[in-house]
């Protein structure tokens, strides 16, 4: 019995110390998407405080920069938000083509994974950048579907923006 007891205790160790390694190597990588999405948010909020240094290709840049940090490590919401602060500045600056640009490309990762409100946002930042074009049906579309986002997310608030930029747009017909 205590030859295969010495067996038995000799693979319950090996199998202890193979856990461990186990623990210690998620814990590497866990820390390391933490770390990048840090860094990630780092670049986001470099990027407001150049935006509001009035520096917008260096905002820009940092925008993009984060996108990127975002994209390798698998963060959708980061990916949105990064291309929807970049379609944002783009539209404070009266270039609704360009905001376009930047909201396209934050739509697919915003439907993925961001929060309802972040969604709606987006929606309704692109039913006003296609209202500014002079596009009123693409932006009635836009401005519905954020009202279909901010009703189901409960956010009455958004929902009456939205209602009410519908009701405007309507009422230009």
């Amino acid at each position: 019995m205590d030859k295969a007891e010495s067996i038995l205790q000799s693979g319950m160790t090996l199998i202890m110390v193979f856990l461990i390694a186990i623990v210690l190597v998620a814990a590497f990588f866990i820390r390391r998407q933490i770390k990048a999405a840090q860094r990630g948010d780092e670049y986001i909020r470099w990027g407001i405080a150049q935006e509001k240094k009035r520096r917008f290709p260096d905002a820009i840049m940092c925008y993009m920069t984060a996108e990127e940090m975002y994209r390798k490590h698998g963060d959708e919401a980061g990916r949105a938000r990064a291309f929807y602060l970049a379609g944002t500045l783009e539209a404070k600056r009266g270039a609704p083509d360009e905001a376009m640009k930047y909201y396209r490309k934050a739509e697919t990762p915003a439907r993925k994974a961001a929060p309802t409100e972040d969604l709606g946002f987006l929606l309704m930042s692109m039913g006003e950048a296609e209202e500014e074009l002079g596009h009123t049906e693409k932006a009635k579309k836009y401005f519905a579907e954020a009202a279909a986002v901010y009703e189901k997310g409960g956010d009455h608030e958004g929902l009456l923006y939205a209602q009410e930029k519908l009701q405007i747009e309507t009422e230009e017909e």
